[in-house]
């Protein structure tokens, strides 16, 4: 049985320019053709006073949690100087924090809060403090959960997530696209954006592989009319695996 590959596959790359490289260079090491077309924009924001006023109050036992990879990038320089828990969602933040020399204590098996959740030791956070480091807006599962068990819970939002301008040759690289790679819900969001410029209405009929069923609902309930695949887990190497399954399903399409 020959080796599965990407042999010719168009895919397009759709993070942020910045954290695109290495699932690019995966891809094209494979054989398929990685097209960069951020989704996103990633700006830095500066946080408000109070979630500032909040890192001087961690003591230690209290808990500071990065969300992602982004909140390891732009708040690792509010770090307080008292030594916390440390907590990260996924394994992408633990390593950027495990990078910049930070030590990690929680890192879920799953990599979302909803598995930060199920972690043992934040069952019961009475008299703890919880600092969430996150972008401006993001969800508030985790927050809403961790004051229910009894945190006082901030946050530190460091971050912006924004809509990219996109131009006739963005539509084209989105059409010509075998299958498209969505890393995150704000992402999908605008994919469905362009989608609906002039010209754009075949990006709905185009396979999605995302990583996690929550993206996969919402795409359905946009208006994408293919499955997605979900990925096994947040990550490059997930990704990686989905898209060499999607491909090995699909042996026998002809790629431009």
């Amino acid at each position: 049985m020959p080796k599965p590959d990407l042999h010719g596959v168009k895919i397009l790359v759709t993070r942020p320019l910045a954290q695109a490289a290495g699932l690019s260079r995966d891809i094209q090491d494979l054989g398929g053709i990685p097209v960069s077309l951020p989704l996103l924009e990633i700006q830095p924001a500066k946080p408000d006073r109070q979630g500032v006023l909040s890192l001087g109050q961690l003591e230690t036992g209290d808990l500071l949690i990065f969300v992602s990879a982004n909140a390891v990038e732009f708040g690792v320089t509010y770090l307080p100087a008292t030594r916390v828990q440390i907590g990260a969602i996924g394994q992408a933040t633990a390593e950027r924090l495990g990078a910049a020399g930070i030590p990690v204590d929680m890192v879920p098996e799953r990599f979302d809060s909803e598995g930060f959740l199920a972690i043992p030791s934040v069952q019961d956070l009475h008299g703890k403090r919880v600092v969430i480091v996150r972008g401006v807006g993001g969800r508030e599962t985790l927050g809403e959960a961790l004051r229910a068990r009894g945190g006082l819970v901030q946050y530190l939002e460091v971050y912006h997530r924004c809509c990219p301008h996109w131009d006739a040759q963005a539509v084209r690289l989105a059409l010509d696209a075998d299958v498209i790679t969505v890393t995150s819900g704000e992402a999908l969001e605008n994919l469905a954006q362009l989608a609906r410029l002039p010209g754009a209405e075949d990006v709905w009929r185009k396979p999605l592989v995302v990583y996690h069923m929550r993206i996969a609902g919402r795409a359905r309930e946009l208006g994408f009319t293919l499955k997605p695949v979900i990925t096994a887990k947040p990550s490059d190497a997930a990704m990686l695996t989905a898209l060499l399954h999607w491909a090995n399903e699909h042996k026998g399409m002809e790629h431009a």
